[in-house]
């Protein structure tokens, strides 16, 4: 993503990026599963955005809107990644 002139970011919106992250027992960090920030929506009374994922779950679906933390793979770290100047 770096190579594409992607960078992470504390705030996402729609276009953004969100990688999820499998800690190595060797220190190391693989990436386990990507998708697409397509909305941003608000929690019941209040004036927090929760990200929703547009992504991939497997070989034999499509692809699914979820909530970020709703995914099929074990993760131990979540960054969002956005290429805006």
């Amino acid at each position: 993503m770096q190579d594409d002139g992607f960078r992470t970011t504390e705030v996402c919106v729609p276009g953004d990026l969100v990688a999820y992250w499998q800690k190595l027992e060797n220190g190391g960090r693989r990436f386990v599963h990507v998708g697409e920030v397509v909305e941003l929506r608000s929690m019941l009374g209040t004036d927090v955005k929760i990200p929703w994922v547009l992504s991939k779950v497997d070989a034999t679906s499509g692809e699914v809107l979820h909530h970020f933390r709703d995914v099929a793979c074990d993760f131990d770290t979540i960054e969002f990644w956005t290429d805006r100047t």
